[in-house]
Parts: structure tokens; C-alpha cells; sequence
């Protein structure tokens, strides 16, 4: 064991490195010789005291990671295995359980599960809170290690404890691991005339692919295109390019006046302030469009939304988002370890801030899916064809049983719709609405 002596030498040599280069840059705020000697003393008092033997190699990391955990959530020590898994998700090979997490009063934020994974199958939802893994508390193995002990072998098992806001008791779930391959993008046609996009996640291949999805419903319609559906409820993000690129695909530049901004990124240094604005072009020509959002979306998912609602191209229906408007940067320190660092915040077209604030939806639909007690009643009372602005009068011939028997069937499809995506019918339900206002 090194002693308070040969520490504070360390310390001393490690004092000059960081004072010299504090004076380089010009910073006022510069380290003491006291708080160094502050902080070599307590961890030769750990080496010394401590009930196990540690190594001043753990310690150094451990003040690393207790630096940057003491910024935000978003902040975070990669050590070697940490670094790896991050390599392995952005590459998009990897065994886990397929859910976007958050540091949060020293436990696990859920901010969403991605489509399809074990994690949404399992019903993991967006703010539900998990207090352990393979019976290891994350307040006593910290957030970090956390995460990798969700990763592992595509068909074993991991078991979680989960907290529900609704419920009084945490959850035991056990879940298989699988390769996580997300496919960013769904679509279909909701009505002849309604199409209907989910964006999973934004990765660099989701424009291209949004792209092939909107030109297959334009040839599947029977008739043109008059109202658009995107749906980024549950997406946790991804890419900034993404959100920047999908959003350009629905802003025309030259009907936007003095502001064509789709977000703005604000740092301390100068280097980290950017804008980003659209071109020329709307691959829908104006087509009406409505964004559902809910509280699991988060970063790029509240960009496209913001953009779209602020340049009043879209309407935002569903639920307040999560808040996630800041930027961060993997900076490598070793060939082996790196911080990800929040480096900047995002600014709405407006010049609003996301980060911790969200985005409130122009329509507020406060719930996904109506319970099965519901009567067909209760559904038809929210909007109907009749309550709509200059709706069609007509009396059906007794003559067209066709007709009226697929009117028969598309009121029951519209019930079963209300109880399975109760924000999906509401937001068909407006662009009816609002097509027939134009009608």
C-alpha cells in the first residue's frame, strides 16, 4: 500500500498536469493544491480503513464515474465492457432486451421499449422503474454495470424487478434475450385515403426507409393520398441526422418565411452550436399529417415533432413527451475506456427548450386504449362523422345492401380500433374532420 506521502506526490505531479493546462485554456476556474491534497487524503483513508483491500485503479475509475454521474443522467463513465456494449448496440449487433434506459435517483428509467423486443412483449412501458437484475440491487451495483447485465447470449434469461406507477407491489419478470434488430419502420393504409406510418426508432437508414414505405402507400391507394398518420409514441430516439433529414421530408423551405429551423443545438463552447434548417420540398405536397407522441418519446422523436407542430405542418396528438433535449458525446480518454458527456441542448424551431420540459400535444388524448368496459356508446360520443363540420347528409338506398353492410362492418372495425389504439382512432377521427372542412 502507497503511503499519504508518496499519494500526495501522485497527486502533486497530477495538480501541476491539470493547473498547466487550465492556464493554457485561458479558464478561471482552476483546481487548488488544497482540494487535491483534499482528495488524496480521502483515498489513502480508503486504502487504509476501508473493511476490503482496494486498488488505487478501481478508485481513480470510481471518481471518474461518481464525476460525471454527479452531472445529469445522461453523463456516464465507459469502461472497457461499457464501451464495448455501446459499440455493439451502435452497430446494431447485439443480445438484450430490446429497451432504452435512464439513470434516475440511483435505479433504472424506463424511457421506452423498443417494438417487437422482449422488453415490449413483456409490457415494460415508458416510466416504469427497475429496481433489480438477477437479484442484484442497481443501487448497489451502479447503473452502469447495471446495463451490461442486461445484455448477454441471444436465448438466456435475465430476471428484473419492476416498479409500476398503478401498482402497489414491484414485479418479478423473466425475459429471453435476443439479437436486437429493430425495424424502424411500419406502415398501412388506416383508410382508402389515410395512411399511417410508426417510426420505431431513428437510425441511419430510416429516412431511405420512410422513403420506399410513403411511395408503396401511394401505390396501394385507391384513391390520392389526403391524410398522413406518424407515429412516434414509445420511440426513445436515435440519430440527429435522422430527425433532421425525416423532418426536412414534410417542410417546404419556401413556405416557411424567415424561420426554416427544424432545431438547434446551444452549447457552452461554440463549437457545439449548430442549426439546422429545411430545404426546398414536401414529399407530401401539403398533405395533412398528424404526429402521435406520448411519454416515451423521447430525443429525435421530439425534434420531428416540435418541427413539424411549430412550423404549423402538423398537429401533435397524445400525451406530454419525455423531455430528452440534450446532446452528448462519446470522447474517448483511453484505447480502452471514454465519457459520454451532455455537450449542448436542443432548441425548438421557436426557440424553445425540450430538455426536462417535453412537448405538450396540441390535442391531448390522455389515454392509449379505452378499457374493454367501455360501451360502443361511450366511443361514438368522443367524434363521430355526424359531429364533423359541414358533414355529408345522406339517406342510403333501401336498394344497397352492399353499401350498407360495409358500413356495418367499418363502425365495427372503428369499435375495435377505439379499444385497441384509442389515439390512433382519435387522430383518423380528426383528419376526417379536417378534410371535411376543405371538402
Amino acid at each position: 500500500m502507497l503511503s499519504l506521502k508518496k499519494v500526495c506526490f501522485v497527486f502533486a505531479v497530477l495538480f501541476i498536469s491539470i493547473t498547466s493546462l487550465a492556464a493554457a485554456s485561458k479558464e478561471k476556474n482552476i483546481m487548488s493544491q488544497k482540494d487535491v491534497e483534499h482528495f488524496a487524503i480521502v483515498m489513502a483513508q480508503i486504502q487504509h480503513y476501508y473493511v476490503k483491500p482496494t486498488d488505487y485503479k478501481t478508485l481513480f475509475e470510481n471518481a471518474i464515474r461518481g464525476m460525471l454521474n454527479g452531472l445529469d443522467p445522461h453523463s456516464t463513465y465507459l469502461d472497457m465492457s461499457s464501451f464495448r456494449a455501446l459499440n455493439s448496440k451502435t452497430a446494431g449487433h447485439y443480445a438484450g432486451i430490446g429497451i432504452q434506459i435512464i439513470p434516475e435517483n440511483g435505479l433504472l428509467k424506463v424511457i421506452s421499449p423498443f417494438d417487437g423486443t422482449p422488453a415490449a412483449k413483456a409490457n415494460i412501458e415508458p416510466g416504469d422503474i427497475i429496481l433489480k437484475i438477477n437479484n442484484h440491487f442497481i443501487k448497489d451495483i451502479g447503473p452502469e454495470k447495471a446495463v451490461n447485465l442486461l445484455l448477454g447470449k441471444a436465448g438466456s434469461k435475465v430476471k428484473i424487478t419492476v416498479f409500476k406507477a398503478q401498482k402497489k407491489r414491484p414485479k418479478k419478470i423473466t425475459l429471453t434475450r435476443e439479437i436486437i434488430k429493430i425495424k424502424s419502420i411500419k406502415s398501412r393504409l388506416v383508410t382508402n385515403d389515410i395512411a399511417y406510418v410508426r417510426i420505431a426508432v431513428f437510425g441511419t437508414n430510416t429516412l431511405n426507409e420512410i422513403k420506399t414505405a410513403i411511395t408503396q402507400l401511394k401505390k396501394t391507394a385507391t384513391s390520392p393520398l389526403k391524410g398522413f398518420i406518424l407515429d412516434v409514441r414509445n420511440n426513445p430516439g436515435g440519430t440527429l441526422n435522422a430527425a433532421i433529414e425525416i423532418s426536412d421530408l414534410f417542410l417546404d423551405a419556401n413556405n416557411l418565411g424567415d424561420n426554416s429551423t427544424i432545431v438547434s443545438t446551444v452549447g457552452r463552447k461554440k463549437s457545439m452550436n449548430t442549426i439546422a434548417k429545411a430545404t426546398p420540398g414536401d414529399l407530401l405536397k401539403g398533405t395533412p399529417i398528424i404526429v402521435l407522441i406520448n411519454s416515451g418519446s423521447a430525443s429525435a422523436s421530439e425534434i420531428l415533432a416540435s418541427a413539424l407542430a411549430e412550423h404549423n405542418r402538423g398537429i401533435t396528438l397524445g400525451t406530454k413527451t419525455f423531455g430528452k433535449g440534450s446532446v452528448q458525446a462519446v470522447i474517448p480518454t483511453t484505447p480502452t475506456s471514454a465519457i459520454k458527456i451532455t455537450t449542448a441542448l436542443y432548441y425548438t424551431p421557436r426557440g424553445h427548450t425540450i430538455q426536462a420540459k417535453g412537448i405538450i400535444p396540441d390535442v391531448l388524448v390522455p389515454y392509449r386504449t379505452l378499457p374493454k368496459s367501455e360501451t360502443t356508446q361511450s366511443v361514438s360520443d368522443f367524434i363521430d362523422e355526424s359531429q364533423l363540420y359541414r358533414h355529408l347528409k345522406s339517406k342510403p338506398k333501401k336498394s344497397n345492401t352492399a353499401k350498407a353492410i360495409k358500413t356495418k362492418l367499418d363502425q365495427h372495425l372503428n369499435r375495435e380500433l377505439a379499444h385497441q389504439d384509442f389515439q390512433l382512432y382519435q387522430a383518423i377521427k380528426l383528419l376526417q374532420g379536417m378534410l371535411a372542412m376543405h371538402d
